[in-house]
């Protein structure tokens, strides 16, 4: 089947088993809906991470991925809208903690995290983000995306999942935000590549495959060493206020998602990449994009439901749906973008 074709077929079927078989249920909507916008937001802004560190390093194999991550990020309004929709309906239910009675909030953080202040930094955040990513054409646009972005995704990683978890705080949040970030950025690359291979892009040859799956091979290791030096350090020093947040994911059935996040992030591109054949192979690398697109989606689902999930992990048919439809629906706008780009 055309890959335009199955990606609309599939956002069209996850999203009539989710309207036929529900929503997830109320305590669970706005997380999920951070996750819908999240999700895509993440991948626009990985692709302007990449592309704007193709012009400052002037790498030429990577010239057939350039149009589609270009692509990617003209997807960025309707996620930036989406999140900031999820952020303004969702406001109270997910953040409330911070001023509800009997909270124990140093006054610094009930100011930082007041309503009308965090709201309007994410605004900032997206409006900045969405007028660099339209500029990047050369070193000097590159450079000021990528110091912009260095800074604002680290607050908007504190501000939107780490202050979904009361009193917890980790330095490491902001690296761990871009680690998975870019993992899944490269990921949906590889993805897209083979998908739209012979549709009148340069065609990226095996030695550029090759780049391509060493680079998903090394952000795979990366990620699980951050993952590795925030759970360790965090282990290690034992302070309730902190560990409090492992807890959680760690037991029940939270510990076997966390170890399917561990495996699809990090063990399936290890395992499956490390001989060198296989980063060249057109049907294994799409298969691992497509592992580690779900096991972004999990990382972000371990960081955002726990409090508002109960004692039980609920990781369920709906929340499968709900990847689905976000994933394909991402990918049919994508696609649509790289043949509008194609085209002229």
């Amino acid at each position: 089947m055309n890959p335009r074709r199955l990606l609309l077929v599939t956002s069209v079927l996850g999203a009539a088993a989710l309207i036929f078989g529900g929503f997830p249920e109320t305590r669970k909507l706005y997380p999920s809906l951070l996750l819908v916008g999240f999700f895509p937001l993440s991948l626009t802004l990985g692709a302007g991470v990449f592309i704007a560190i193709d012009y400052l390093t002037g790498a030429r194999w990577s010239a057939g991925l350039r149009p589609l991550a270009v692509a990617m990020t003209r997807c960025y309004w309707p996620a930036a809208l989406a999140l900031l929709a999820a952020l303004v309906l969702g406001h109270k239910e997910l953040y409330g903690w911070v001023h509800a009675t009997g909270a124990h909030v140093a006054p610094a953080q009930q100011a930082w995290l007041a309503p009308g202040f965090m709201l309007a930094r994410a605004a900032v955040y997206l409006a900045v983000w969405g007028g660099l990513l339209g500029r990047i054409r050369g070193q000097g646009s590159a450079a000021a995306f990528l110091v912009v972005f260095a800074v604002t995704v680290s607050l908007a990683g504190f501000d939107w999942f780490m202050a979904l978890e009361p009193g917890w705080a980790s330095t490491m949040f902001g690296v761990y935000i871009f680690a998975g970030l870019f993992l899944a950025t490269l990921s949906a690359l590889a993805v897209g590549t083979v998908m739209t291979d012979g549709a009148g892009e340069p065609a990226l040859n095996d030695d550029q495959l090759h780049c391509l799956g060493k680079l998903l091979f090394a952000f795979g290791t990366f990620w699980a060493y951050i993952w590795y030096c925030q759970y360790m350090l965090i282990w290690y020093t034992n302070i309730p206020e902190e560990i409090t947040y492992f807890l959680r994911r760690h037991s029940g059935g939270w510990a076997v998602l966390s170890i399917t996040n561990v495996g699809l992030n990090w063990l399936v591109p290890f395992l499956a990449l490390l001989p060198q054949w296989t980063k060249t192979s057109r049907k294994i690398l799409p298969r691992v994009g497509l592992a580690v697109l779900a096991g972004h989606w999990l990382d972000l689902y371990i960081m955002a439901l726990p409090r508002f999930s109960g004692a039980g992990a609920s990781f369920g048919v709906r929340e499968g749906l709900l990847f689905l439809w976000v994933a394909a629906a991402f990918g049919t706008l994508a696609l649509r973008q790289f043949n509008r780009l194609r085209e002229r």
